[in-house]
């Protein structure tokens, strides 16, 4: 049973039919929060409606996945995707994990349904705004990352494309992965990152948190699922940032079936970070030489289901 609280419901039922009117889609950037019951869990999502969105159109969704140990609102202010959100009309929502994490098919993080949570929660946007089906997309960081590989591989129906940071797939999710439909993939990934390696293997080199595969292989599985070429084009980016020490690299290898395509951008030189934003010291330099956050996006809109 679903249960969503009231007055978040009301508003968002008027704001849809205010888009389906043909009038301003929204007047003025809004955020508020909402809660889910799955099962026997309430879980919480905060959405963020833009300033601006077209006239009785639909209007593209993406989901941005906290980190491991992190919080939802801690997403929002770091990546940027709320304001960009306002300047490119698209919804963005930042969902909160049980206990600060989420199950990521590690099967580190016990019975947490994380995936029939993002797939009712899915189904309640597009039910209460103009959401387009075609234009839903997943990121996320670290333990968020990792999610969006797998919410890719169980939830193409659904998820057109994502955009993983420092987050490869998790080990024992690979060999299972199956998506019914092509989803495209643009990831980013720093070589110095020590949290979660470039060439795979235990989170934090300890057993206990559970394997990814590594940054190569992470992208052979899913160039394999997309039917892609498996020779890339690559390019040395020239640096935007002198001062600097990372450096970027691109890979991609589409076109591939259904106008999907697979990016990958190797940080040389950049830790457990997002390209781009501030970040924390400990977990290895930040690279300014790109902006994840709007790559991501940009990759996003290219990337419709067909």
């Amino acid at each position: 049973m679903k249960r969503l609280r009231r007055g978040g419901l009301y508003l968002a039922v008027m704001l849809a039919c205010s888009l389906w009117a043909g009038g301003p889609a929204i007047g003025a950037a809004e955020d508020r929060t909402e809660s889910i019951e799955i099962g026997a869990v309430q879980r919480i999502y905060h959405v963020h409606l833009p300033a601006t969105a077209p006239i009785g159109g639909r209007l593209p969704l993406v989901l941005v996945f906290h980190g491991g140990g992190g919080r939802a609102k801690g997403a929002a202010r770091l990546y940027g995707f709320s304001e960009l959100a306002d300047a490119r009309g698209f919804v963005v929502v930042y969902p909160e994990g049980v206990d600060r994490q989420w199950n990521d098919g590690r099967g580190t993080t016990g019975l947490v349904d994380d995936v029939g949570f993002v797939s009712a929660m899915i189904d309640h946007l597009r039910n209460t705004l103009p959401i387009d089906p075609h234009r839903i997309y997943a990121t996320g960081m670290s333990n968020g990352g990792i999610l969006s590989h797998r919410l890719g591989c169980e939830l193409s129906g659904k998820i057109a494309a994502i955009g993983p940071v420092a987050g490869t797939i998790a080990a024992p999710e690979a060999p299972r992965c199956a998506p019914k439909t092509s989803v495209s993939v643009v990831e980013f990934h720093g070589t110095e990152d020590r949290f979660v390696l470039y060439e795979g293997g235990d989170i934090l080199n300890q057993p206990a948190r559970g394997r990814v595969l590594s940054v190569e292989d992470t992208t052979a599985l899913w160039n394999r699922l997309d039917g892609c070429p498996t020779t890339p084009r690559l390019a040395d980016l020239p640096p935007s940032h002198p001062d600097d020490a990372t450096r970027i690299r691109r890979a991609t290898y589409g076109p591939c079936r259904s106008t999907s395509d697979v990016a990958l951008y190797t940080v040389i030189g950049g830790g457990h970070t997002w390209p781009g934003t501030a970040w924390f010291p400990l977990l290895g330099p930040v690279s300014r030489q790109i902006n994840a956050t709007e790559i991501i996006w940009e990759f996003f809109e290219r990337h419709p289901k067909e």
